[in-house]
């Protein structure tokens, strides 16, 4: 379960200056999504945007950094979970691109682990490969071996 202390609230264009992320800002789709904002004591500190024909977390979950580990994400899952069971799906999906083959950097080892920790299950996994003549075999490890 999530912050007890953390309120959600669904989104309008009024208030897309309030989403926040690291990394990257990505503008949501008022027609595909419902957006969410996670507030703790009255300040945005996290969003998810909902996917209200996939049943997809289009992007993850994104919690600003100095409010990680304090369960906000936790309780933006919990909130979007029940958002999806009542429109009727069957499961909640969250996809994760891995930039790398052979290795995962740190922030995909904490989505992985945080997801995981929350409860989730990896339902698929599919690896790319460009044609490419190397000098070496690559050294593939199952994804759960990154996994905290």
């Amino acid at each position: 379960m999530g912050n007890p202390d953390v309120e959600i609230k669904p989104a309008s264009r009024s208030d897309l200056g309030k989403l926040r992320s690291w990394g990257f800002f990505i503008p949501p789709s008022f027609k595909h999504h419902l957006i969410l904002i996670a507030y703790l004591r009255g300040e945005p500190v996290g969003s998810a945007y909902l996917n209200l024909h996939t049943g997809n977390i289009d992007f993850g979950v994104h919690v600003v950094k100095e409010f990680q580990r304090m369960r906000v994400g936790a309780a933006i899952l919990h909130f979007a979970r029940k958002v999806f069971l009542d429109l009727r799906f069957r499961r909640m999906l969250v996809v994760r691109v891995l930039r790398a083959l052979t290795k995962v950097n740190e922030s995909d080892r904490i989505a992985l682990s945080f997801y995981m920790g929350c409860g989730g299950k990896l339902l698929r996994e599919y690896r790319g490969f460009r044609r490419k003549a190397r000098p070496r075999k690559l050294d593939i490890l199952p994804i759960e071996k990154f996994i905290d």
